[in-house]
């Protein structure tokens, strides 16, 4: 007997992340930024995965002009669903929140 696995389609999905970005100037003031990123996974838990390994592997530190180092790091996925259409075409909305 033929062991088969029924591989799920994959899905796009929208993930929100929040960064907040720090620096080592005395007066500095946390800035955050919501990033939309869209992600092709088999299930919702899978993509909530790749979210956190994108968010993580986007942190980033650099120094700015005035020789303050600006360290860009990833606070929260905040949200994950999956994308209104799979087809996408020009002018496609992909996503919906209510505020």
């Amino acid at each position: 007997m033929i062991n088969e696995t029924i591989q799920e389609k994959p899905s796009f999905y929208v993930a929100v992340l929040l960064y907040e970005s720090s620096s080592t100037a005395p007066d500095d003031q946390p800035f955050y930024q919501e990033g939309f990123v869209l992600i092709k996974a088999t299930s919702k838990e899978e993509a909530e995965k790749k979210a956190w390994k994108y968010g993580l592997e986007e942190q980033v530190s650099y120094h700015n002009e005035n020789k303050n180092t600006i360290t860009w790091s990833l606070k929260q996925v905040v949200d994950v669903n999956s994308v209104l259409y799979d087809e996408f075409e020009d002018e496609r909305q992909i996503d919906a929140r209510n505020c």
